[in-house]
């Protein structure tokens, strides 16, 4: 669970939206890579989930394009509030769900 608490992070240091997704995804892509090589060391991926990563290959291809297109399209202002709107829905979640209904 480290997205949020970066999200927060890095809206505290009130940065622009290109600077909060380059340094959000430069330490996605960081962890990433450590967790494949992790994984790989302790065998942990099998040939059934490389097959997996490669169907979900072209979705995330998708979505990187979407993204970076809506990128340029949405302002700052915007930006800002859909993500202080995405965080308080997250957290509303997580308060629910940490409640045995």
């Amino acid at each position: 669970m480290a997205g949020p608490p970066l999200i927060i992070y890095f809206q505290f240091l009130n940065m622009n939206k290109t600077e909060f997704r380059n340094s959000l995804l430069s330490i996605f892509l960081v962890m990433s890579i450590m967790r494949v090589t992790i994984y790989s060391w302790e065998s942990l991926i099998t040939f059934n989930t490389f097959i997996w990563m490669l169907y979900i290959l072209p979705f995330s291809i998708t979505g990187l394009i979407i993204g970076n297109k809506l990128h340029k399209k949405i302002e700052e202002d915007l930006f800002k509030k859909l993500v202080t709107a995405l965080l308080l829905i997250l957290s509303i979640s997580l308060i629910v769900k940490s409640y045995p209904f």
